[in-house]
């Protein structure tokens, strides 16, 4: 049931009640991010019985409302009604949220008149020029008290050649008691040339040391220096005005200034227009744009609601009254006429209905309105313009993204969705976190009749059945496992209690509620969970929530309080400490998932017994949230890595299927750019012998486990297929999850995906021979290397075939290396250039990059057909020596010959290095010029073909081009890692290589010299 929303109606009440309370890689657990664990670690001990309670049913009939919860309030949705009430951001139905913003740096202040440029400006009359090497600090007097503003928003211009460069903005709040400076701060990141816009919650500011609190701040700096940063001396940007808001609601997001433009989203129930956000319809958000056949489907009520403020909808006859250029016009829903003038004109459409809306072509409404410029793109964006408007998707992201967020996010508060979730479920009834007694009541079902789902059952059982070593083993202890972090103990609590509440809801044997009782009650009774490393505690607040929801009628009223009072002080609190500034807040990385994802599901869980607590933390993370969004987009990729993704995205889905479970919708959260579709992401970075690690991923099979609810909320049974297939030949183990979302109509046979992939702003192709285990599979990276958790690696290789792993990426490093995230990073040769399968140019020092670290690689060409495949990515700004520099793929041969060519041009001469990992055993033929790698029975071919004579295969271990280079403790081990590499003998202006790759037997003939490949430029390279 998709519940509607109502901004314009005020909630009738508010709860009162009162409150009772990794990785795939071989390495420690994250400070800055995590990775997942494959498999569930059990871990377990027997507890002792208790009483039970009568289940509380759902009404069946309009619920008698407690007063104390809030309640849902409901439109009649027959009445005659002015359009204008869906403009959100002004009208009656708003006033209550007006915005009283705050300017506190002011770019015309005549004191900065010196720096005033009237031919660069946004908002005010002029900008203030900032030029980096004439002051590197500014700091400003601003008020004191700023505790009533929750928002901030400011433009900056960025010149050419001034994308990456940074500052940092800190309001300082001096704290005499402590040493040093006192302060909320944030860094800032020039995205792209020309105006960026950035705006936020100052909740998400970081804390430095103890300051007093945003109602003592002394003063506002902005500096270009310190915080890490390695600006150029010579950055010039343009200051606008630095405005505070006190309704974040109302701060402009957009990114771009749309002016007289109107902006949809394909599935979405609003719409921008300038700074406007308007609502298709108040009253039903099932009104969302549609597309069909190339036909953009657009809201009636929307240009209506802006052009015309005294235009009227009646819903029972379907009519909606506008006047237009001093004519009046009058719409019908399923007519193809339009009454002008008292005129009725012919259409040729029929007036469509949606939900509670009427929609028309969008090549009708251009007509109409006189919006002649049309702009879509593949996130489902549709902007409707008089102007011509030619937008880049690419360098244009995230200013794009915010119009389609504004579109899509309903954003609700928390007493609107605790009162959706009333609504929805009928009162106050468990379960309601992912799944409900109806849902329970289907799996239990599948139990009886299904032969597979009986099995898992079976399977599940064996592994937490009273015999397991998860049954038997004693519960989990507080312990800091790692010294830093106790997210180990969390995830063991984790996938024990998940899995035995799980069993229990199936099967009814309260052996499996006893046993998670032990769990849980060793977690009630930790001293914390270690809100230091907030991933620790969003991974105990998760299963904290499932335990009280599911064993909710098992539980006694003692054991809820328990769990109440330790969810409070240990999860929830330290959550809106976050949440409300006083402490720092996560990242915008796979942090962003799991924390929220975690707190949603305990406040959802816990909102009777802990009203206050979870409506607030609700309001926090339905905002919170969006931050993370953005790295699916535009195409589903995930920044971070395959591992990554498996991680941030779980517990996206914990926080989604909990709202649709519990609320009815997920307020929009699914339909984000990219999201439904980076289902497929992983399947496109791995294969049977595991997933292409790059950055701080780790090189076993990626963890897939929400594949199934993908399958389930997007309708696609080839996702379902996807999971099944990795399950089912045993790649990867059975998960609770796929228990959860079984759907045994909701499958296919098989998966028909294209065999090539390419992520844009990931900056990856992928390539393969088949999807069967044997294929011959490549990988090559572009990408940022500033990226969250990147590494130097542009121009990354990586090559698997007939199921073996011959070229290797090393992926992370053990976390707690001093500095890992910080300044060293560069310094671990995991990290650097040399440690990834790319080229190296110049003189090597392990003490500095060896390749630009804040370079941005992109791919030139990227064509692909059934039989061959092309990619060439463009490393110029990886290298300061470099002026043009090219590394192609070209798969063909039906794809069974691969070639990988550089055309590096320099301004000076320069040692050049090629370079590959293998685990493989090397062998280089006579002459230099060939090389095999052996894995098995299998052997990969390596022909070096290439103008230049004097280049010749060499082999060394995994170490340093520097020979000054000492491994840190603690490093891991690079022991049975082999490097392939082609090192010019003398200095080159000039570097021509193409290597030949072919796999071969035991029982085949090796390729002469020469016979696969001659040297052909990549710019003349065809498609078979």
């Amino acid at each position: 049931m998709r519940m509607k929303r109502i901004l314009s109606l005020v909630l009738a009440a508010v709860m009162l009640l009162p409150a009772a309370a990794c990785s795939p890689a071989e390495k420690p657990l994250d400070s800055e991010t995590t990775l997942p664990v494959e498999t569930t670690v059990p871990d377990t001990t027997a507890a002792p019985e208790t009483t039970t309670e009568a289940v509380t049913e759902p009404a069946e009939t309009e619920p008698v409302w407690d007063p104390a919860w809030p309640k849902k309030e409901h439109a009649d949705a027959s009445v005659t009604r002015k359009l204008s009430l869906n403009l959100l951001s002004s009208g009656d139905a708003n006033k209550e949220d007006a915005d009283k913003p705050l300017v506190v740096f002011n770019a015309a202040d005549p004191k900065y008149q010196k720096l005033h440029t009237p031919e660069i400006h946004k908002l005010a009359d002029v900008s203030m020029k900032w030029i980096y090497d004439v002051t590197a600090s500014w700091t400003f007097n601003v008020p004191a008290d700023l505790s009533a503003y929750e928002a901030y928003s400011f433009w900056v211009y960025a010149p050419e050649g001034t994308v990456g460069e940074t500052f940092y903005m800190y309001f300082g709040s001096e704290n005499s008691a402590t040493d040093g400076i006192d302060y909320y701060g944030k860094s800032f990141k020039m995205q792209s040339e020309g105006w960026n816009f950035f705006s936020g919650y100052l909740g998400a500011f970081s804390i430095n040391r103890t300051p007093l609190g945003w109602d003592k701040i002394d003063k506002l700096t902005l500096t270009s220096t310190g915080w890490s940063q390695t600006n150029r001396a010579s950055t010039v940007l343009y200051l606008d005005n630095i405005t505070l808001h006190t309704n974040a609601k109302m701060v402009n997001t957009t990114g771009i200034a749309l002016g007289d433009a109107f902006a949809f989203s394909v599935d979405g129930p609003r719409a921008v227009y300038d700074n406007e956000t308007v609502e298709i319809s108040y009253i039903d958000d099932t009104s969302v744009v549609f597309e069909e056949s190339g036909t953009y489907w657009l809201p009636l009520s929307v240009f209506a609601a802006i052009l015309d403020k005294n235009s009227d909808y009646n819903a029972a006859s379907r009519t909606l009254n506008m006047t237009l250029g001093g004519r009046k016009y009058t719409f019908v829903g399923e007519k193809n006429t339009v009454v002008v003038d008292g005129k009725s004109e012919k259409l040729d459409f029929t007036v469509r209905v949606k939900g509670d809306s009427l929609f028309v072509p969008h090549t009708y409404a251009q007509s109409l309105f006189g919006y002649g410029s049309l702009y879509t793109d593949e996130m489902g964006l549709v902007i409707l313009s008089k102007e011509p408007r030619n937008y880049d998707l690419h360098k244009e992201l995230k200013a794009l993204l915010n119009i389609s967020y504004t579109t899509l996010f309903t954003r609700p508060s928390g007493e609107e969705v605790l009162a959706d979730m009333y609504d929805n479920l009928g009162g106050d009834v468990h379960p309601r976190i992912m799944l409900t007694e109806n849902d329970f009541d289907r799996l239990r079902g599948y139990y009886e009749t299904d032969e597979t789902f009986k099995k898992w059952v079976g399977e599940l059982d064996k592994k937490y059945g009273i015999t397991s070593t998860a049954y038997t083993e004693s519960p989990v202890k507080w312990e800091l496992t790692d010294g830093v972090r106790l997210l180990s103990i969390s995830r063991k609590a984790k996938n024990k209690i998940i899995p035995f509440c799980f069993l229990y809801q199936i099967t009814g044997r309260e052996v499996f509620a006893r046993r998670a009782w032990r769990e849980v009650e060793a977690l009630v009774n930790f001293k914390d969970w270690h809100p230091e490393h907030f991933l620790d505690t969003a991974e105990i607040c998760y299963p904290m929530a499932i335990a009280y929801d599911w064993l909710y009628d098992y539980l006694t009223p003692e054991q809820r309080a328990k769990m109440e009072k330790a969810t409070l002080e240990f999860g929830l609190n330290p959550g809106l400490d976050r949440y409300e500034g006083r402490t720092g807040s996560w990242g915008d990385n796979n942090w962003t998932g799991v924390c929220n994802g975690g707190l949603t599901a305990a406040a959802l869980a816990y909102a009777s017994a802990l009203p206050d607590a979870c409506t607030r933390v609700l309001d926090g993370a339905m905002r919170d949230v969006e931050k993370g969004m953005y790295t699916y987009a535009p195409d589903g990729g995930y920044l971070e890595s395959p591992g990554y993704w498996s991680y941030g995205t779980d517990y996206l889905h914990v926080m989604m299927s909990s709202l649709d479970s519990a609320c009815g919708t997920d307020y929009g959260l699914y339909n984000s750019p990219g999201f439904a579709e980076s289902a497929y992401f992983t399947a496109y970075f791995e294969t049977e012998d595991g997933a292409w690690g790059f950055h701080d991923s780790g090189s076993g099979v990626s963890d897939t486990n929400c594949l199934s609810w993908f399958g389930k909320k997007s309708g696609d049974p080839s996702v379902n297929r996807l999971r099944r297939n990795s399950v089912d030949n045993g790649v990867k183990a059975l998960h609770v999850y796929d228990l959860m979302w079984y759907d045994p109509k909701n499958i296919v046979d098989s998966v028909k995906l294209n065999l090539d992939s390419f992520y844009t702003e990931v900056g990856s192709v992928s390539m393969r021979s088949t999807w069967e285990n044997d294929a011959i599979f490549v990988g090559l990276h572009a990408g940022d290397n500033a990226a969250s958790h990147g590494d130097l690696d542009i121009g990354n290789f990586v090559l698997d075939a007939a199921g073996r792993r011959f070229l290797v990426e090393l992926g992370s490093d053990y976390y707690n290396l001093p500095a890992y995230f910080g300044a060293s990073r560069w310094n671990y040769y995991r990290k650097r250039a040399e440690g990834q399968n790319t080229l190296v140019i110049g003189d090597v020092s392990y003490k500095k990059p060896d390749q630009n670290a804040k370079a941005v690689g992109s791919f030139t060409r990227v064509e692909n057909n059934e039989s061959s495949s092309i990619a060439v990515v463009d490393m110029t700004p990886a290298y300061d020596a470099v002026t043009d520099g090219k590394r192609g793929v070209l798969f063909t041969d039906n794809r069974s010959t691969v070639i990988l060519q550089d055309e590096v041009h320099m301004s000076s001469a320069n040692t050049v290095r090629w370079g590959v990992h293998t685990k493989g055993r090397v062998t280089i033929n006579a002459g230099g010029r060939s090389a095999f790698i052996q894995s098995g029975t299998y052997f990969l071919y390596c022909e070096i073909v290439s103008a230049d004579q004097s280049l010749q295969f060499t082999t060394a271990d995994a170490n340093s081009y520097d020979p000054a280079y000492k491994n840190s403790s603690g490093e891991y081990s690079r022991s049975g890692i082999r490097r392939l590499m082609i090192v010019t003998p003398d200095k080159v202006k000039d570097f021509e290589v193409a290597v030949v790759f072919k796999v071969v037997t035991l029982d085949d003939v090796a390729p002469a010299l020469g016979e696969t490949y001659q040297w052909t430029p990549m710019k003349d390279w065809k498609l078979n």
